[in-house]
């Protein structure tokens, strides 16, 4: 299977560990498994240690979802991969890449929350 594990945030957290050794854990099982996270963060350091999962660099803001090239972006890169599942992680990326990963025709996606605090409604 091809999963995908999409975490953009910079810093270390539950949610970060959570991906991390969830994506560790699938990679060892013989999963194809796909990191797609921000540049210089801590779950890119922390994977470095493990070649079987392919990072990929993506450059996320709280505006990004507007932009059609980071969405097509994603969009192709998921078609490219095959992925087959979607992991993410916060609002943030959930608002690119669920979008991204319905266009490209991902069967599941799973958007895994890590905080029990309900999500705000906002415009």
């Amino acid at each position: 299977m091809r999963i995908g594990f999409f975490n953009s945030i910079e810093t270390w957290g539950g949610g970060e560990k959570w991906h991390f050794e969830s994506a560790v854990h699938f990679a060892k099982l013989g999963h194809d498994v796909y990191f797609f996270g921000s540049k210089n963060s801590k779950l890119e350091t922390k994977l470095l240690e493990f070649p079987a999962i392919t990072y990929i660099e993506v450059h996320l803001t709280n505006l990004s979802f507007l932009n059609p090239v980071k969405r097509c972006y994603l969009t192709s890169t998921f078609e490219k991969l095959q992925i087959e599942v979607v992991l993410i992680n916060n609002p943030r990326d959930l608002k690119i890449a669920a979008y991204a990963a319905h266009s490209a025709g991902v069967p599941r996606i799973i958007y895994r929350r890590g905080s029990a605090i309900p999500i705000k409604i906002h415009f």
